[in-house]
């Protein structure tokens, strides 16, 4: 596996100690050069000006200070000029809900492609783990560990004890604290802790729209401030989590109306918000807040992309991708300048990544048809979470291999497997009750490591995954019918994007390395000079100059198995 800078030249992907003393020395001289480099258009002024030779001194002089002032102007916003060593002060993770790789890129995007030139690719990004959905994404972005660990297994789950279904992830839930109760009781430590426990000064801000369950998971229940939006009649207004402050700077007057019923723009139908201004509503909170705050980790998600591309039809899916993610573009470079501005960009770690990918539904299954497989089976239904596969509650887990069963009796067309949960002593894991036989055993294989990373009491006892472009109906939002959805096993839903930039990182490299969610946490951490816990993700030592002893040999260890999975699951979207 190797790293490609993207100048041509490559190198191994997992270097030891030679390898990172060149990496360094590369990047202080790409660094010296680029600093000292006027702009281009610089250049060809003082060419024209030079031909008047009455003015030599005169423009000598001129031109000494424009290098200077351009000089100082570029190294304010070229990350590849900061001192690689040392631990960095500042995280922001930005978190564009919804966005799968190939979306950051898109013509356009200068600040994402800024970013990417000056940080570390993941090429072949991934969830890494189920249900894709913001709030289990958030809880193990946060933590570095699988749902099994942080508890957040999806929107909804039974609980094992009580029996009584659990909605944490709905919005009304997420504001009175419902996924901070979740996690604090679990065996974790999030990013955010970590930070207080060094600094107990620090501050952590995490701002989101209107679902809010993305941020509040991603923050966890030690961070100070969690900013989202409420509808409050015709208005949308800045709200917090109870348990969390909402910062000094919050724009409560910065508000933006909400699309009233006669309106027919299909952003505003299906998201109360005109296109854009969601997103750039968490921007605009975010600068407040970062001037009276001064957080140590800000987390930003940005929920537009996610909410729309559910619901937009064939025809504007493209167009809606393309004008979202211009107004992310933008949205991050303004706060980028608010970072030059308190003068914290040199010394910040800067993540971009996603908790999901929506892919199109093309071919519909009934929910009906799994509602009567249960009636069938003599089973009683719980809950059910369905779009690009159907996580389905039973009422005790006796019911799982007869439903299971009943499920494949209906001989369903775009059904790749099922699987049903079964207890082994203390542990859980799920079956494989049905495999289409036109594919191969390894996607299974692919499968059942997916599903392993929420397998617990308290996780769906039942699991149909659709072959790639197949849903089911029943979901209307704003008058439009789901199009795309997240919560399947296949590449399309699995590939996000993930990169890593700032103090530290190596510049201007892709890597092959499969990295997924649970890597993020641990390798922010080391960033930033604190001691990552025992989780389950890995530090992804390629992204360091520095990396931490024994990180490569770590990462190195996950290549092989990691690989396999993602050929597999990669090999079935093409099939």
């Amino acid at each position: 596996m190797l790293e490609e800078e993207k100048g041509g030249r490559r190198s191994p992907t997992l270097r030891g100690k030679d390898g990172v003393a060149a990496t360094q020395g590369a990047n202080q001289t790409r660094s010296s050069h680029r600093g000292h480099s006027p702009p281009r258009a610089a250049r060809k002024r003082g060419g024209r000006r030079g031909g008047f030779v009455v003015f030599a001194a005169f423009l000598a002089l001129s031109a000494a200070v424009a290098i200077t002032v351009a000089s100082r102007a570029h190294q304010a916003s070229d990350l590849s000029y900061a001192s690689p060593y040392g631990r960095a002060a500042h995280a922001v993770i930005f978190v564009i809900d919804g966005a799968g790789a190939g979306d950051l890129q898109l013509p356009g995007l200068k600040s994402i492609r800024a970013l990417e030139d000056q940080g570390v690719r993941y090429r072949d990004a991934w969830v890494g783990q189920i249900e894709g959905v913001p709030a289990a994404s958030g809880a193990t972005i946060a933590t570095g560990s699988f749902p099994t660990a942080t508890g957040v297994l999806g929107n909804a789950w039974a609980d094992a004890k009580s029996g009584q279904v659990r909605y944490p992830a709905d919005p009304s839930q997420v504001l009175v604290g419902s996924l901070d109760q979740v996690m604090e009781t679990r065996p974790v430590t999030p990013l955010a802790t970590l930070i207080k426990t060094r600094n107990s000064r620090a501050s952590v801000l995490s701002v989101g729209g209107e679902s809010c369950a993305g941020a509040a998971a991603t923050a966890a229940w030690t961070a100070d401030y969690i900013v989202c939006a409420v509808r409050h009649g015709p208005r949308w207004l800045a709200t917090g989590v109870v348990g969390h402050d909402l910062p000094a700077g919050t724009l409560r007057h910065d508000v933006v109306p909400a699309g009233g019923p006669r309106d027919r723009r299909f952003a505003v139908r299906v998201q109360g918000w005109p296109l854009g201004q969601q997103d750039l509503w968490v921007a605009r909170q975010t600068v407040a807040a970062m001037r009276r705050v001064h957080p140590a980790l800000t987390v930003v998600t940005f929920s537009e992309l996610g909410i729309l591309l559910q619901f937009a039809p064939a025809s504007l899916r493209q167009a809606v991708k393309m004008r979202v993610m211009a107004g992310v573009d933008r949205d991050i470079a303004l706060i980028e300048r608010e970072m030059q501005r308190e003068r914290a960009f040199r010394s910040s770690v800067f993540v971009i990544t996603s908790g999901r990918a929506l892919s199109p539904i093309r071919s519909r299954l009934r929910r009906s048809t799994v509602e009567t497989a249960v009636i069938a089976a003599g089973g009683v239904r719980t809950y059910l979470q369905s779009d690009t596969a159907t996580f389905l509650g039973l009422g005790t887990i006796i019911q799982a291999q007869p439903v299971a069963q009943a499920i494949q009796d209906q001989r369903l067309s775009g059904v790749d497997a099922i699987y049903y949960k079964n207890r082994n002593g203390n542990s859980w894991s799920y079956q494989l009750q049905y495999p289409n036989p036109d594919l191969p055993a390894r996607f299974a294989d692919s499968s059942s490591y997916l599903l392993s990373t929420a397998a617990t009491s308290d996780s769906a006892d039942v699991v149909v995954s659709y072959a790639p472009g197949t849903g089911t109906d029943g979901v209307t939002r704003g008058g439009f019918a789901q199009t795309a959805g997240s919560l399947g096993l296949q590449w399309d839903n699995q590939h996000v994007p993930l990169i890593i930039a700032g103090h530290g990182v190596n510049p201007g490299v892709v890597s092959s390395f499969p990295a997924r969610l649970v890597d993020i946490a641990p390798t922010v951490e080391s960033l930033l000079g604190l001691t990552p816990p025992r989780v389950d993700g890995t530090v992804l030592a390629d992204a360091l100059i520095e990396p931490p002893a024994g990180a490569t040999e770590r990462q190195q260890q996950r290549v092989g198995p990691l690989t396999r999975v993602v050929q597999s699951l990669q090999q079935r979207l093409s099939l």
